[in-house]
């Protein structure tokens, strides 16, 4: 029995000795044939191992501290976008709200603007004005996604996607005599409408043209021409061609003669009224396309990041080799 002891014992010793040494998986293939793959596991394994259990504190510390600054950094400047855009947001809000400039379109054509577009100020304001429609010289530019306010039987009749109806506006102003004043010409957005109307006659969808309307008065947004992308195509005029609004190009295109750029307008309103092109809502025009809950959730995404970060830093620090103190020399 003391001797069955004693050989257990020794099995046991000789085995701890086997695996608690560094060069251990080397005997383990010699004795067992492991392959090459378990002997490449088997090391990297061990390295993994020596290299996590030699690093000190302040060796982690310095590891973690870039990525866990860039993280939370990333996140506080999503919440300065947040609160940018609130603003943004505010300031529309207080335009589209103002008291319309009522059939005054002289802040439009302001001489001191020669050549250039509408004092950006006047953006997101709303304006009321007569004059008449050159149907005729009307552009489609697109494609665009459909307005929200769009029926849900006209979007699966005719998709998601058209284009926006670009007409001129020869207006009606008189001087203070009662004089005509020179033609003055403005561009309106009169709206969208899905591509599948295209290949249909226009008095079918224009009830303006069906009805021959000529003089309109409207109520709109001042807008702006369109910036176009990497990705947006460049306008082709003289095959009608339009990816993008420019409102300088679209002047020339029809052959509007003018000492600066015609201004954009986007019709909210009109009378007599017309349900198509179909308008975008007063609130649409306060929104953009990066919203608000966008910028919260990357937000939420770097905060949970750093933290995530600042754990695993604090986890390794505790296991960390001790800094070594050196004994005093006696």
């Amino acid at each position: 029995m003391v001797g069955f002891m004693r050989q257990s014992v020794s099995s046991v010793y000789q085995s701890r000795k086997l695996f608690g040494s560094k060069s251990w998986y080397l005997q383990v293939r010699n004795k067992s044939g492991s392959s090459n793959s378990s002997e490449r596991v088997i090391r990297s394994n061990e390295q993994k191992f020596r290299w996590e259990n030699t690093r000190t504190k302040g060796q982690w510390m310095m590891l973690f501290s870039g990525p866990i600054l860039l993280t939370f950094g990333l996140g506080t400047w999503q919440i300065q976008r947040l609160q940018q855009k609130y603003t943004l947001i505010e300031e529309r809000y207080a335009k589209l709200n103002a008291p319309p400039l009522n059939s005054n379109a002289s802040a439009l054509f302001d001489e001191s603007q020669s050549g250039k577009e509408q004092d950006p100020t006047l953006q997101y304001r709303r304006i009321r004005l007569k004059g008449t429609l050159l149907d005729e010289k009307s552009v489609l530019v697109g494609p665009r996604s459909a307005p929200e306010g769009v029926p849900q039987g006209v979007l699966q009749w005719g998709g998601s996607v058209g284009s926006s109806v670009i007409t001129p506006f020869v207006l009606d102003e008189e001087n203070t005599d009662g004089e005509p004043k020179p033609e003055r010409i403005v561009l309106l957005n009169r709206g969208w409408i899905p591509h599948r109307l295209l290949d249909e006659p226009r008095e079918t969808w224009d009830e303006f043209a069906k009805n021959q309307v000529e003089k309109v008065e409207i109520q709109a947004i001042v807008g702006k021409s369109g910036k176009p992308n990497n990705y947006t195509p460049d306008n082709v005029p003289e095959k009608g061609k339009w990816y993008y609004l420019d409102a300088e190009q679209l002047a020339h295109a029809m052959g509007i003669q003018s000492s600066r750029t015609p201004p954009i307008l986007e019709v909210i309103a009109s009378r007599p009224d017309a349900k198509v092109p179909y308008r975008k809502r007063l609130d649409e025009y306060a929104s953009f396309y990066t919203k608000p809950q966008t910028h919260i959730d990357y937000a939420v995404t770097w905060y949970v990041l750093c933290a995530i970060l600042t754990v695993w830093c604090v986890t390794m620090m505790r296991k960390a080799k001790p800094k070594s103190v050196k004994s005093p020399v006696h």
